[in-house]
């Protein structure tokens, strides 16, 4: 059946509608058009989460359908192989990586299905180190895939900040919990989220970060509906991550 592999995407994976303004950085004289044109309005995302991903290749190989039998739809968040998982780590990442998963847009002549974001997930067998130790390495990584989103003209980053282990967001786990606050918790890992954006930024002024699960997953008197984490002293963080990249974004 043609075209199976992306009417499996649009059956079993979710379309989200981006806002793109949750977190960006600040414009200058020299804005890339794309970021500008996904900021003009709201725009639909493919997020898939299953055997047949949003990758490049298969973008590049059914952009023409895309384009004009899908026309409702802008992007996507793009599922990198080697990239995904490997940025938000403590191991040191490659730009060579992302370059050679992202090569088959480059050069694309995209006129539609154009606005898309590397996705970016929490790595479950290289968790993040605590926050009151180096993250000189997990700051880089951000700075790396940044510079990646800049050179193939994509909109930026979408975080994936679900946890499955590890939980920078818990203070249960926290290594320093003995002599650590949970306030001195919540500023440290606000600070983290603010070190990440700012090397981010500073590699693509233009970029946009999307955090998927938002602050009020810590927030004890939000809904309850639909928020996976409402379970009682867990994931106090997930607000203080989200204000450290909006601090980071800069003015």
């Amino acid at each position: 059946m043609k075209h199976i592999s992306i009417n499996r995407i649009l059956a079993r994976g979710l379309v989200l509608a981006c806002v793109s303004t949750l977190c960006m950085g600040a414009f200058d004289a020299h804005a890339a058009s794309i970021v500008q044109e996904f900021r003009a309005s709201p725009r639909i995302l493919i997020f898939q989460w299953g055997p047949e991903r949003a990758r490049p290749q298969l973008i590049k190989d059914e952009l023409s359908w895309l384009e004009s039998s899908r026309e409702f739809l802008d992007g996507a968040f793009l599922y990198l192989d080697n990239t995904t998982f490997n940025v938000m780590n403590n191991s040191p990442f490659s730009y060579n990586t992302a370059a050679n998963e992202l090569a088959p847009l480059k050069n694309l002549a995209m006129t539609k299905f154009k606005y898309h974001m590397i996705q970016i997930d929490n790595n479950l067998n290289n968790p993040l180190p605590d926050p009151f130790d180096d993250w000189s390495v997990v700051i880089q990584n951000w700075a790396t895939v940044a510079k990646a989103c800049k050179d193939f003209n994509l909109v930026g980053i979408a975080y994936d900040n679900e946890e499955y282990t590890g939980c920078l967001t818990c203070y249960s786990n926290k290594k320093y919990k003995s002599t650590k606050t949970i306030q001195q918790y919540s500023d440290q890992i606000a600070l983290r989220a603010k070190q990440i954006m700012e090397a981010a930024v500073a590699q693509y002024p233009q970029i946009a970060v999307l955090q998927m699960k938002g602050p009020y997953e810590s927030e004890p008197k939000g809904p309850n509906d639909h928020c996976i984490y409402r379970t009682s002293g867990t994931h106090q963080f997930m607000g203080s991550f989200f204000a450290g990249l909006l601090e980071g974004k800069g003015d």
